[in-house]
């Protein structure tokens, strides 16, 4: 099984991949989710659409798109919003940042197929017909929202090793998540991809996310595009938004099967396919999503292509998120009742290619942004990927990387731990890198800490160093062993002040440094490509699964 997510960050462009990432949001007592959630429940079932049809429109993937007077639609059928007023419009114009022009002509966007046949009149909103009765149940269990995002505590005998477990139920994800703030908003580009889903009780999503609350039972509010054959019948690649106010347990819906996201544009109907698709070597389609909370109602809208306002998730619905965020998210999510079992899912992420941060042909997310609290869009000021990959998704990498300029240093603050690792062959660590040249045959310095028992005979966690000119093929080499140990040593070291790459330990501790002249070519003058993270396995795809651990927690300033 193949996991890959690219991750573009902030005016450089960040990329990470890893197999599993956990949005830690802590709190106590139930932030006042004790509201009656039978009332929420209550409010599942929409009324009967085709009463309130204007319009059909037969698209040609076989989806029949009703448009539904807008006062008619079923979000005001919950108990919560009887007497909601619908907002037609943002109070203000969220569309605050301009596309760069280098970024332009790279930016391929997507529509969805059902616009072909027609549109929506206005005074309607487009609904996809739902073919799954079952999603319009009033029943918990024919209900369409996710399982459960963690364990259930109070389900748990005796609470035994669960506790304090941050570990997803059946869930892994590819994240990155930035919190520590009050966020208004989210934003990012998703590129879209259609990735195969074995079972019809797995999904593969691409998303982005805001959620307050305590991790066992907050509030959520996300979109993106999905491949979910349990909600839409096939494995069509969909646009979706959900929302829930316990983690999934007992609350939570997608599109418009429930009451509660209050829709107000004319032209994007949710749950529809997403048109045209990316392709491996193809050209990149993605979507733009952005959502933000209005200053005035603090209703949640959702924002399509920098332009087109959805709707929005009004603020009856919740009691701390339409207040502001704790944690944003951008990122990837796999559920599968066979992830950590043998044999594992074939159920893929992004496109299931490994990362591809030259040619962009995995998945990714780039131009990530947030809204913080004084309606500020721009890159967040932390953002990280906090990794527990006891259950991960495919234990090879998580890496987080910046690219894009000329960049001169690299500098991270890394916990130390001692994963297991279960092979001599294998090894975990946690580094940096300093990369430049062609993808195939780049320059490498690094350094970090590493497990690596073929290395050093035992499984100590050691401090270490290490550089290549050519992609690992040729040369390499750890720490300072005897020059005939490397596979390619340095013939001379040059001067010291021409153009070194010095590592410093601690904040005043300088190390030592890589000559430049005949050791590097390309590092000569700058890097173009930062990395922080990685666990590798040359088993990593085999089954049974490896049991090599990588634990990380790295802060990038």
């Amino acid at each position: 099984m193949r996991t890959s997510f690219l991750y573009s960050h902030g005016f450089k462009g960040m990329v990470i991949l890893l197999g599993i990432t956990l949005c830690y949001v802590f709190g106590e007592g139930d932030f006042g989710l004790a509201r009656s959630r039978q009332k929420i429940l209550e409010g599942r079932k929409p009324n009967n659409p085709g009463r309130h049809v204007v319009k059909s429109i037969q698209s040609e993937d076989g989806d029949i798109i009703d448009c539904i007077d807008i006062y008619k639609q079923s979000a005001l059928d919950h108990p919560s919003l009887r007497k909601h007023i619908i907002q037609m419009t943002p109070s203000y114009n969220p569309t605050m940042e301009a596309i760069p022009t280098s970024e332009q002509s790279s930016r391929i966007v997507t529509s969805q197929l059902w616009k072909k046949n027609g549109s929506c009149p206005k005074g309607t909103i487009p609904v996809r017909r739902t073919q799954n009765k079952g999603l319009l149940s009033n029943s918990e269990e024919g209900y369409s929202k996710k399982k459960p995002s963690y364990y259930d505590l109070a389900k748990t005998p005796n609470n035994k090793e669960t506790t304090l477990s941050f570990h997803q139920k059946n869930h892994s994800k590819a994240i990155l998540l930035t919190e520590g703030y009050n966020y208004a908003g989210v934003k990012g580009d998703i590129k879209v991809w259609n990735p195969h889903v074995e079972s019809d009780n797995e999904y593969s999503t691409s998303r982005i996310s805001l959620r307050s609350g305590p991790y066992y039972d907050f509030e959520s509010v996300e979109s993106g595009w999905a491949v979910n054959p349990s909600v839409y019948g096939d494995r069509k690649t969909r646009l979706f938004v959900y929302w829930t106010v316990d983690a999934s347990k007992k609350t939570g819906c997608f599109d418009l099967t429930c009451p509660g996201f209050v829709q107000t544009s004319s032209e994007i109907a949710l749950g529809a396919a997403i048109y045209p698709i990316s392709v491996f070597r193809g050209l990149p389609y993605q979507i733009t999503l952005f959502i933000f909370k209005d200053p005035e109602t603090n209703n949640l809208w959702l924002q399509y292509g920098e332009k087109t306002n959805i709707g929005y998730w009004p603020r009856n619905l919740f009691k701390t998120l339409s207040h502001g965020a704790e944690c944003a998210e951008w990122g990837g999510d796999v559920y599968s009742s066979k992830l950590g079992q043998s044999p594992h899912t074939k159920t893929a992420m992004g496109n299931g290619n490994f990362p591809d941060y030259i040619s962009g042909n995995s998945g990714f997310v780039k131009r990530m942004r947030i809204l913080d609290i004084s309606l500020n869009l721009k890159s967040p000021d932390w953002a990280g990927i906090p990794c527990a990959l006891k259950d991960c998704f495919l234990k090879q990498a998580a890496i987080l990387v910046t690219l894009g300029f000329n960049d001169i240093g690299a500098k991270g603050y890394i916990n130390v731990w001692n994963p297991n690792v279960e092979s001599p062959g294998d090894f975990s660590t946690a580094q940096i890198w300093v990369k430049g040249g062609p993808g195939d045959d780049f320059e490498s310095l690094e350094s970090g800490w590493v497990v690596n028992p073929k290395l050093y005979g035992e499984k100590m966690t050691r401090f270490f160093a290490y550089w290549t000119k050519d992609a690992y093929k040729k040369t390499g080499c750890f720490d300072l062993p005897a020059v005939a140990s490397c596979k390619r040593a340095p013939r001379k070291p040059l001067d010291p002040k021409t153009r070194n790459w010095w590592l410093r330990f601690g904040d005043d501790k300088n190390v030592g440094y890589w000559p430049a002249g005949s050791l590097i070519f390309y590092l000569n003058h700058t890097s173009t490509l930062i990395e922080w993270g990685e666990v590798y396995n040359p088993n990593a795809k085999k089954t049974p699964h490896i049991k090599t651990a990588i634990d990380i927690l790295q802060r990038v300033d």
